[in-house]
């Protein structure tokens, strides 16, 4: 009940105090002893610094506390045959908001790719089935050097690939046709809907 007025003298019943007071307000709970829920109703867990709120069936991520900390990712980075390419992750966070994860990464490679076929990072959520661009991004080839800027697209709903803006067709490692090397670097900042 969103809109409840009392009448002078009522005695307030628990079910009518439980709808109207308590799950009108913002509950504070853990994880782990979040409330059943009532559509509407907003909750702040003390343990991961997120705010819920209730869709009618279950709890949906609002946003994030501003101390709410990020949370750390380890992504796969294959290139054909090279597959879990060995790499140092400079940085590498994401935050659930709602529906949607944003993700910003920094890579240092130390291993090398396999050239003539692109390269996929995989992401830290699945996502919803889409052709949009996420985000961009930078690969730097450190032997020319150059860096190749462009914007990064699905693979799957849980890698991603990178198209250099100024190539007509297919993703690095096809256009251009090459390997990444030791020293080689990927950085990216990414929107991911989620699934």
């Amino acid at each position: 009940m969103p809109n409840y007025t009392a009448s002078d003298g009522v005695a307030l019943s628990a079910s009518t105090y439980n709808a109207n007071v308590r799950d009108q307000v913002v509950t504070t709970c853990t994880n782990a002893t979040r409330p059943a829920g009532t559509e509407g109703q907003f909750i702040f867990e003390t343990d991961t610094g997120r705010i819920f709120v209730h869709d009618g069936s279950a709890f949906v991520q609002f946003g994030g506390a501003v101390a709410a900390a990020l949370n750390s990712w380890t992504t796969q980075i294959d290139q054909g045959a090279s597959t879990n390419i060995a790499k140092t992750t400079n940085y590498s966070q994401y935050q659930i908001m709602g529906n949607l994860c944003y993700w910003t990464f920094s890579l240092s490679l130390t291993a090398a790719g396999s050239a003539g076929t692109q390269f996929t990072l995989t992401t830290p959520v699945t996502m919803a089935a889409t052709n949009t661009g996420l985000g961009s991004g930078r690969v730097l080839d450190a032997n020319v050097p150059t860096a190749y800027i462009g914007h990064w697209i699905p693979a799957s709903t849980t890698t991603i690939r990178f198209f250099v803006d100024t190539a007509a067709t297919g993703a690095w490692g096809l256009n251009p046709n090459l390997a990444f090397a030791s020293g080689d670097g990927i950085h990216g900042s990414v929107w991911l809907p989620i699934a």
